[in-house]
């Protein structure tokens, strides 16, 4: 794969148990980093916030940023991030 477009979306894509997909992944330590440096227990919030919490301005916009922070780490693991990679969003 030569060139990449790697699109990071934004609030209102946010939903119960999102993080569940990465929780076994290489990255997964990247959210007790994220946690440490915001203050805010993103294990819960990308595991077992509700929809109601996720509703909140505060907490979706940092699952969202979590998740796609989780999914770039998986994508250079997997090497699909070599050559020329375009970002957006």
């Amino acid at each position: 794969m030569n060139n990449l477009g790697v699109l990071f979306p934004g609030q209102g894509t946010q939903r119960p148990g999102m993080g569940r997909a990465w929780q076994g992944s290489d990255g997964w330590a990247l959210v007790g980093d994220m946690s440490e440096w915001t203050g805010v227990g993103l294990a819960w919030l990308l595991l077992e916030a509700d929809a109601r919490e996720l509703r909140r301005t505060d907490r979706a916009q940092l699952a969202v940023f979590a998740v796609g922070v989780l999914a770039h780490a998986e994508a250079g693991e997997l090497g699909l991030l070599r050559g020329a990679v375009a970002y957006a969003g």
